[in-house]
């Protein structure tokens, strides 16, 4: 997200389109279908799960296409759509939720879509830049679409953490295991509101499990006082909010820092770039 506003500035070319302008013009496409293309359900004002069809069912190639956008098969605010969308496959899918990084939406996961939106009933969790939920009420929603999609059902469900997705898939986990003990000492049986049963398997890629290792504890609060700045720029003409605002940039700047390696920097200044970078004298005359 921030990445794709801090290209243009940082690389910026005398051509119409330049490299780094189309690859913002790419990933700001991409970050507008991951809102619309699927049939979403709200939990919150800010945070959705949406249904990933899979492109055999709508005879393209893509879960990028219009007809994830105009299919409109299974309207879910209804109470039974969830068993709706398990009949569709004859339940002979099972269920993967998948949750996304700090960006909220997992861009980095969207090229795999939809080989498991073949193999799995695929729901992607959606979590909007203006989100303030603290991360146990994170838990809480994610529990509660479990007990909708799953729970309800009676079906097994395999959580897909990326990155921040990679703590909060355990938490639900361990969340649903505490309130199975809790239960089971209070002498309570009902198995109807214990999610335990239906967690049969989580999968963690790149978990941030060393986030205590890292200045994000430090540099995370400054950021976030930095927010001035992007209301600034949500002030300005429409023509000029196109460019990166302060706000992307240092938290751009920040994140750039902090996440890549050497050789992982030198690939992505690299491809914005078209130019082999090798080293730092070659960074500077970029």
């Amino acid at each position: 997200m921030f990445f794709g506003r801090l290209i243009p500035l940082l690389f910026a070319a005398p051509s119409s389109i330049s490299p780094s302008r189309q690859i913002v013009n790419d990933v700001e496409k991409l970050y507008a279908d991951l809102d619309v293309a699927n049939l979403s359900r709200k939990y919150t004002d800010t945070i959705k799960f949406s249904y990933v069809s899979p492109p055999s069912l709508t005879h393209t190639n893509s879960w990028r296409c219009d007809s994830q956008k105009e299919e409109r098969k299974y309207d879910l605010d209804q109470d039974n759509v969830f068993e709706q969308i398990s009949l569709s496959h004859n339940a002979s899918k099972p269920l993967a939720i998948y949750l996304p990084g700090l960006d909220g939406v997992g861009i980095s996961a969207t090229t795999q879509f939809d080989d498991l939106a073949e193999q799995f009933e695929l729901w992607r969790m959606s979590i909007a830049a203006s989100d303030r939920t603290t991360f146990t009420d994170l838990t809480e929603t994610v529990s509660a679409f479990i007990n909708d999609v799953a729970l309800k059902q009676n079906r097994s469900v395999i959580l897909i953490g990326e990155s921040f997705g990679g703590l909060l898939a355990p938490a639900v986990a361990l969340r649903a295991k505490a309130q199975h003990f809790r239960r089971r000492r209070n002498d309570d049986d009902d198995s109807s509101t214990s999610s335990v049963g239906q967690i049969k398997g989580m999968v963690l890629v790149n978990p941030a499990t060393s986030f205590d290792e890292t200045s994000w504890s430090t540099v995370a609060p400054l950021l976030a006082q930095l927010k001035h700045l992007r209301d600034v720029d949500d002030d300005k003409s429409e023509e000029s909010s196109s460019l990166p605002s302060a706000y992307s940039v240092v938290g751009g700047l920040a994140l750039a820092a902090t996440v890549p390696d050497s050789t992982q920097f030198r690939r992505i200044i690299s491809m914005i770039t078209n130019t082999p970078v090798t080293n730092a004298d070659d960074l500077a005359d970029t």
